[in-house]
């Protein structure tokens, strides 16, 4: 019997890429209390939500707001 783990169907950018490739960066937005945490007290916070851009073709690949995500981003 072949047991293989059921693979994850994210959603791609036009060059291919999902939001686990390395090119793709993410952006992290804040509530205005998280930003002036991470501004001035330098302790992180954890983001309102995260947009994963591609940079070689600028589509916006996913928009994350699950909130293990955003914890494990912090």
């Amino acid at each position: 019997m072949d047991e293989t783990k059921p693979v994850r169907d994210l959603p791609r950018c036009r060059c291919g890429f999902t939001r686990e490739h390395s090119i793709v960066h993410p952006e992290p937005h804040y509530s205005l209390p998280g930003t002036l945490l991470v501004l001035f007290a330098g302790r992180g916070a954890r983001p309102k939500s995260i947009d994963y851009r591609c940079p070689r073709c600028g589509t916006l690949v996913e928009t994350v707001t699950d909130r293990e995500v955003l914890q494990a981003f912090c």
